[in-house]
């Protein structure tokens, strides 16, 4: 498995799911990625990560939003009508560190890579756009 892989599965058991607030602001940095994309009436967030996509089943069924799992041969897929996520909070509305935390996480969780750091320093996290990529460099800035 690679390294990026062994993070996310780190950071996948991280336990969160008694704190509402924490959970939607990681739903929100999956929706941030660059692997969602709308279409119609649905939000489909796309994985090769396995680990990934049973951490976002996770995350939608403690806040209660439906949503249709699909696998695609090594692909997974999470299918959720656009107005389930309407009852998340907006991203610009929060500004609880434990809450920001979540969004970068989600972010990375939901299209990021990072290489092992005893061999070279590179991480990326790909996302639907620039302001996208803005609001989530501000983040990071925070936390140095």
């Amino acid at each position: 498995m690679s390294f990026s892989s062994n993070v996310k599965e780190e950071l996948g058991k991280i336990n969160i799911y008694n704190k509402k607030e924490i959970v939607e602001a990681e739903i929100l940095g999956y929706m941030l990625s660059g692997n969602t994309t709308v279409e119609d009436d649905y939000i489909y967030f796309i994985t090769e990560n396995e680990f990934n996509i049973e951490r976002l089943y996770k995350l939608l069924f403690n806040l209660k939003i439906d949503y249709e799992p699909e696998t695609r041969r090594k692909v997974y897929v999470a299918k959720v009508k656009k107005e389930e996520l309407s009852k998340l909070k907006r991203e610009e509305t929060i500004s609880d560190e434990e809450e920001l935390k979540a969004i970068v996480r989600g972010a990375f969780l939901g299209s990021g890579s990072i290489n092992d750091p005893n061999k070279k320093y590179h991480l990326e996290i790909l996302l639907k756009s620039r302001d996208n990529a803005m609001y989530l460099q501000n983040i990071i800035k925070m936390f140095g």
